[in-house]
């Protein structure tokens, strides 16, 4: 994202000869998280008897919206408090708008429903305001999941596709598309045939790197492939370390771009080197420091105050 805001090569960042794939693909990780969540909330939710509006609801509440507030915040205190890197902002390759109206979408959690002009403050919650309409779309949609499993898997999943490929209603359709994939796929191990289900997944993961790129065809590979290969996972301690990376990716999501605009405010004030970011110390001590502030973040904000709602409102 530093490239993005001076508008640079891609190839002249750090390590790009041993990251380049991350580099050039890395913005598809949002399409891999949409699958993957399809997929989770089937495995949590699907026949249960009763699902309670008021839990489900603010579960998801006490898990997304205290660190989304307090980094939209911080990127409002910076915005206000220096006029100049506002302006910085909105003159970046994709424009970044803090403005009072994008702050009331912000706030509300849809700065992507379609109401924007563009990106707006801590710009990656983009993909956490859709994730939040597909919460909804899910819960409301989840009784007749749970009593015509694949059949309504099917018609969710083609549903969002004609939606993403035939129209340009909604900002959004490839993500849905990709959520309700990761609900069908949940219907689709639960088959018999496994090896023949991992067999395509294999083969629709090469097809997916043939040619162009298809992330597509990528996402529900992969997904595949996760699934089986987690099933081969049988010592503890990897276990208890995924889990633990899997709670601090929130964190890592929400918080590198405050972080990152913190060291391009440093830039402009000159009190760094320009172009500090192409260093390969300062990538190495980047990551190092989201990790720290993450695993600080869950550990002391997140983690507590997600068990005072809930001990609070359920």
């Amino acid at each position: 994202m530093f490239n993005g805001f001076n508008k640079l090569t891609v190839q002249s960042l750090p390590f790009f000869s041993f990251l380049n794939m991350f580099y050039n693909y890395g913005t598809y990780a949002v399409h891999v998280f949409f699958i993957i969540s399809g997929f989770i909330f089937s495995y949590v939710y699907f026949d249960q008897k009763t699902i309670n509006t008021k839990e489900f609801f603010v579960n998801r509440f006490a898990r997304l919206y205290p660190l989304h507030f307090i980094t939209l915040i911080f990127v409002l205190i910076l915005s206000v408090v220096n006029n100049e890197f506002s302006s910085y902002f909105l003159n970046a390759y994709i424009p970044i708008y803090t403005d009072f109206y994008h702050f009331v979408l912000q706030l509300f959690f849809i700065s992507y429903w379609g109401f924007q002009e563009s990106f707006s403050f801590n710009t990656p919650s983009w993909s956490i305001s859709i994730e939040i309409m597909m919460y909804i779309i899910f819960f409301y949609t989840l009784k007749y999941l749970n009593k015509y499993k694949l059949q309504v898997s099917i018609f969710t999943t083609i549903t969002s596709f004609i939606f993403y490929k035939f129209t340009n209603l909604f900002a959004f359709d490839e993500y849905s598309f990709l959520f309700f994939l990761g609900i069908l796929i949940y219907q689709i191990t639960k088959f018999k045939k496994q090896n023949l289900i991992l067999s395509i997944g294999f083969l629709f993961l090469i097809l997916s790197f043939m040619g162009n790129f298809k992330i597509l065809m990528f996402s529900p590979s992969f997904l595949i492939i996760l699934i089986y290969s987690d099933a081969l996972l049988t010592n503890n301690k990897i276990i208890k370390l995924f889990n633990f990376l899997g709670s601090l990716s929130y964190s890592i999501y929400m918080l590198h771009f405050p972080l990152m605009i913190l060291f391009l405010l440093l830039e402009n004030l000159k009190i760094i080197n320009e172009k500090f970011y192409l260093n390969n110390n300062f990538f190495i001590f980047f990551i190092f420091l989201l990790i720290l502030f993450s695993i600080i973040s869950f550990k002391f904000f997140e983690h507590p105050l997600n068990k005072k709602i809930r001990s609070k409102f359920l």
